[in-house]
């Protein structure tokens, strides 16, 4: 009895604490972070809500494991197949579904996904077009964002993911 009011109190406390931004330095670039005020929110509303779907290319062998008690063998056939599973069959299911219910959707594309996988690209473009792109990396396990080669490195990457989507979408990514 004591754990469900524990989680109520804490939970009341917290929706009444003030939500501030972080001021200070960012602890992984090291760049200054500064507050953005808000004198009015549109339409006097002060959440917003944003879909975001990845998607998502990884190399073989090196995706999420859906199941620990596979990750010890060569070739790993059930995880590999629970990402082919979600790559063919679930992105074009959730841009069917988003585009039923007229809800907003927003891409985290990994640039070498619509090459990868044109077909499936194709088939989740043409269900939300007008979605947005937002550049996540080349892919998301053997080609990852520099992070230990500095600055020029990452500004390289950036650059060569922003021109590959635009290359083999024809949009400019809009975010990171």
């Amino acid at each position: 009895m004591r754990k469900p009011i524990f989680a109520f109190l804490l939970a009341a406390i917290l929706t009444l604490a003030p939500v501030a931004a972080q001021s200070g330095t960012d602890w992984i670039t090291g760049l200054p972070r500064q507050d953005i005020p808000v004198s009015s929110w549109p339409g006097g509303k002060k959440v917003a809500v944003a879909f975001v779907l990845y998607v998502e290319v990884w190399g073989h062998g090196h995706g999420p494991n859906f199941r620990p008690d596979m990750t010890g063998r060569t070739p790993d056939l059930v995880d590999e197949g629970f990402r082919q599973y979600a790559i063919n069959f679930g992105l074009p299911r959730t841009g069917r579904l988003f585009k039923e219910m007229g809800v907003p959707l927003s891409l985290a594309l990994n640039a070498e996904f619509p090459e990868a996988q044109p077909e499936t690209w194709k088939a989740l473009r043409a269900l939300v077009p007008t979605a947005p792109i937002i550049a996540h990396g080349l892919n998301n396990s053997t080609d990852l964002l520099p992070l230990s080669e500095g600055p020029a490195a990452q500004r390289a990457y950036i650059r060569k993911t922003l021109d590959m989507i635009e290359a083999s979408t024809g949009v400019r990514s809009i975010g990171w």
